[in-house]
């Protein structure tokens, strides 16, 4: 949900002081990858907040220079589309930005999904549906 791999690492830090912090409150109820993608996901939110109030975005710098390192290689056509899959995803809110990477790329089902999310299962089918749909716009307009 992040372009700059510096903040990717940031939040990766925090999640996991996050995770050592609590660990003995976590209480089994639910799978550990469950409640590590639900800290992970909350402390990327706040992240992300954090962001916005200080007006320190800068994933449009960032993904023009994804696009312009990836122009100036001989990769294959994959990574074009790859490049407008992610600037689609980009494009997404943050809700359905998460719900779609963690059915698209990680392969959950649609009940850790909603668990991790703090949604019912039909909201988290209506969240990847919503982006799905959204995604295939962007795509026939690029």
């Amino acid at each position: 949900m992040v372009l700059d791999h510096d903040d990717a690492d940031d939040i990766a830090q925090m999640v996991w002081i996050k995770i050592w912090n609590k660990l003995d409150g976590f209480k089994m109820e639910s799978e550990f990858s469950t409640w590590l993608f639900r800290i992970a996901y909350n402390e990327t939110l706040n992240f992300l907040a954090k962001q916005k109030r200080q007006g320190t975005s800068n994933s449009n710098s960032d993904l023009l220079d994804y696009e312009n390192l990836s122009s100036e290689t001989d990769a294959p056509k994959s990574s074009e589309i790859q490049i407008k899959l992610d600037q689609g995803v980009k494009q997404l809110p943050e809700k359905q930005q998460f719900v779609f990477m963690l059915r698209y790329f990680e392969e959950l089902n649609y009940e850790k999904i909603a668990s991790i999310t703090g949604t019912t299962v039909g909201g988290a089918k209506a969240n990847y549906h919503q982006a799905v749909k959204k995604l295939e716009e962007f795509l026939k307009k690029t």
